[in-house]
């Protein structure tokens, strides 16, 4: 029988073979189901953002030598931002009994000790090794703007350990989103730059949230400081009220952005004058950076 016959049309496909498979409707639900996921259990994506092996193998070489220096393994770990923060969330998890809740990365390591250190980077190696890089340009902007804490840090009383992290992990958002839908992610930033303020005015539209909101989501849940938590949500702001960690946050993220050349120069002048950093300084502190 000829199979153009009207008794054969039911064999016929409903649409053609490059038809898309999902409505335009399907898609936005499946990329909200899976941003989703990553705010409710961000614990999970963060495990699934590779750790350099630079940091794992420091760790590793500090454990096995005769002298085991809890500030090696605290350089270490502390060069990494996604292997600061599954330490930090370790040690400020049910499993320690501290009051205190740490964001310093040699307190955190000394509260852990050398068994639990060497399990944690047991299993970071273990996960690394079919986990996801994260997003170009994460680690050096991290380092840039840690850099950048550090230098604010040491115009107000702010302890340089807190900076150092602040500035590391203040992007993990972006890592996390990254996780969810990296083509989007990828697309939006090098439409608008890595860590900018249209970036994250565009990835609420597309997310539904932006990368530090999801970061402050992220680090009050693993047990963070809520100043700690406030600090790296917000800095992209400036808030009504404003602590000495607000101002080496900012301070710190915007002279990492006059270093890389990316964002608006007028709003990160802007910035560096509410954290008390006038435009000659501000030359002499991004070449510190670099």
């Amino acid at each position: 029988m000829d199979s153009a016959h009207p008794a054969n049309a039911a064999a016929v496909p409903a649409t053609r073979p490059d038809a898309p498979a999902h409505s335009p409707a399907d898609i936005v639900l499946d990329l909200s189901q899976r941003v989703r996921s990553v705010v409710d259990d961000p614990e999970r994506a963060l495990n699934s953002i590779r750790v350099r092996p630079q940091a794992i193998e420091g760790v590793f070489e500090t454990l096995d030598s005769r002298v085991c220096s809890e500030s090696t393994i605290a350089e270490a770990i502390g060069s990494d931002p996604i292997f600061t923060c599954r330490l930090l969330r370790l040690t400020n998890s049910r499993f320690f009994d501290g009051d205190q809740r740490l964001v310093n990365v040699d307190q955190a390591v000394h509260r852990a000790g050398p068994t639990t250190i060497r399990a944690l980077t047991g299993r970071v190696f273990s996960d690394s090794r079919t986990a996801s890089d994260p997003p170009p340009g994460f680690i050096e902007h991290a380092h840039r703007a840690a850099k950048g804490c550090e230098l604010m840090a040491a115009r107000v009383d702010v302890p340089n350990g807190l900076a150092h992290v602040a500035g590391l992990i203040h992007d993990l958002g972006r890592a996390l989103l990254a996780q969810a839908a990296p083509e989007d992610n990828r697309r939006l930033t090098e439409a608008f730059g890595e860590d900018t303020r249209d970036l994250r005015d565009h990835e609420v539209a597309t997310f539904g949230i932006s990368h530090d909101q999801l970061a402050g989501a992220a680090t009050r849940q693993w047990g963070f400081p809520e100043e700690f938590c406030a600090a790296i949500e917000r800095h992209h702001f400036i808030p009504p009220e404003s602590t000495p960690l607000d101002q080496v946050v900012l301070g710190g993220h915007a002279l990492a952005q006059l270093a890389e050349g990316d964002g608006d120069e007028v709003q990160l002048e802007t910035t560096l004058q509410f954290a008390g950093v006038s435009s000659s300084e501000a030359a002499k502190l991004v070449a510190a950076i670099d």
